[in-house]
């Protein structure tokens, strides 16, 4: 099985506590979206929805990042992945996925959470800091205990079915 992506581990997690089959998750899902090993955020919103679970994408950028193009993780693939993200963007709407412009204060995380929902929270690891060394305690630490996982900076609400 293919391990790559966290953010596909996510969601393979989110499948399996919904009881829902997440094995064509690193296959057909994957073909499905066309992204190749180049998994955003939205690729993410698009394949919980195929799966019929209802999110909502919370993100300080609606579309592409234009600094990403300079991380090692989509250097290659940016000027492809770029179309296609702006396209997933402006087509949310009606594939019934809720994209927000905004950022998530925590209060409305742990609200989510303490509701009985999920969320993915990917968040940029290099703004946190150990909580056993000398440097800033991050809340994000314990989230990751309460059914959440963390990679970059948007948030993905996740309803159950």
């Amino acid at each position: 099985m293919y391990q790559w992506d966290c953010g596909l581990a996510c969601a393979c997690m989110v499948l399996r506590y919904l009881g829902l089959d997440d094995r064509s998750v690193y296959t057909t899902d994957l073909e499905e979206l066309q992204c190749g090993e180049s998994i955003w955020t939205i690729d993410l919103a698009y394949l919980m929805r195929k799966h019929g679970i209802q999110v909502e994408l919370a993100t300080i950028t609606v579309g592409v990042d234009k600094s990403y193009a300079k991380k090692s993780f989509y250097q290659d693939t940016f000027n492809k992945d770029e179309k296609r993200i702006e396209n997933l963007f402006a087509e949310a709407s009606s594939s019934n996925i809720t994209v927000t412009n905004r950022s998530v204060k925590i209060e409305e995380i742990i609200q989510h959470i303490s509701q009985g929902n999920l969320v993915i929270s990917l968040v940029d690891w290099s703004y946190l800091h150990c909580v056993w060394c000398d440097g800033l305690v991050s809340i994000f630490i314990s989230l990751i205990h309460i059914k959440t996982c963390a990679i970059y900076s948007d948030i993905l609400a996740i309803f159950e079915k």
